[in-house]
């Protein structure tokens, strides 16, 4: 379904019930995915893709949106900001159809709010909730095409041997996190065929017939963070209050270690926080607002 021509196509999810987080067992396991909880989720739509440059485009033009504040970018493989990247220049080649990235949370609020007002629709971010229940679409292993990472390039976009090829100081970036102790500092050995981002879709459907939803490039949802899932509502809406100091960023994107693919991996940013792997997509009640 889309309810316009500049809208993302939307993906109707059945209400169903889940376990968020992962299991003891999992491996890679993070302590923020923990307790397990079963969250009973109502149905909801939910973008196929990332919302797209075109698609964002059309919002910043339509709403005469200033694009100032630069971005983080990765570079030669180090993260530095740059005052005069943005996202319609992330500092690597971009078409239409590739995911918007450089956009904050805030960015990524305004467009679904933006959404909401051009369709009468309740347009928004989903919840953490919602996500891994999507991202999951009925699965219980690690990544939701089965529990090795190296099967995943077919069905995503993340850090392997192509984007090495195209930027081999990230083996440095390796090597330290390796020296400093990380356990989880290691690429694909698989060949996903992208280097920094790719065309949204290009990638294997999940169960639910979602694309991109690991890979590509981080996904803002609604919730503030929260270390742990212990006072989680189990009735699928986010956390949140005002003034989060982070908010929650799901799915992984095209420079990241596997663990990042995890269906429960999870992680904190600035809400004003813009970078060159991070964008987003939208959920929409089925009801009217």
């Amino acid at each position: 379904m889309r309810d316009c021509p500049d809208c993302p196509k939307m993906i109707d999810l059945p209400a169903g019930s889940f376990m968020i987080g992962s299991p003891p067992t999992e491996f890679e396991r993070a302590k923020n995915e923990a307790p397990q909880r079963a969250v009973n989720v109502p149905a909801f739509a939910l973008s196929e893709t990332e919302v797209t440059r075109a698609q964002y485009a059309a919002f910043a033009k339509d709403t005469q949106r200033i694009t100032s504040g630069g971005c983080n970018t990765v570079g030669d493989g180090e993260w530095n900001h740059d005052a005069g990247a943005s996202w319609t220049d992330p500092r690597f080649p971009q078409a239409d159809d590739h995911p918007v990235v450089c956009v904050s949370w805030q960015d990524a609020k305004d467009y679904a709010a933006w959404l909401a007002r051009k369709t009468g629709n309740d347009y928004r971010l989903p919840s953490e909730s919602e996500w891994e229940y999507a991202v999951r679409g009925g699965t219980t292993t690690a990544y939701f095409w089965g529990d090795n990472a190296d099967d995943g390039c077919r069905s995503a976009n993340f850090g392997d041997r192509s984007l090495v090829r195209a930027v081999p100081a990230l083996l440095d970036v390796v090597a330290k996190d390796l020296a400093a102790g990380s356990t989880r500092a290691r690429l694909a050995t698989c060949d996903d065929g992208g280097v920094f981002t790719t065309a949204a879709g290009r990638y294997a459907a999940n169960p639910f017939g979602l694309r991109d939803m690991t890979g590509n490039a981080w996904e803002w949802v609604e919730d503030c963070y929260e270390a742990s899932f212990e006072t989680l509502p189990l009735d699928g809406k986010a956390r949140t209050k005002d003034n989060c100091e982070s908010r929650i960023v799901r799915g992984g994107s095209w420079d990241d270690y596997p663990t990042d693919f995890r269906s429960a991996s999870r992680h904190r940013v600035p809400p004003t926080s813009r970078r060159d792997d991070g964008g987003f997509r939208v959920a929409r009640s089925l009801a009217k607002p």
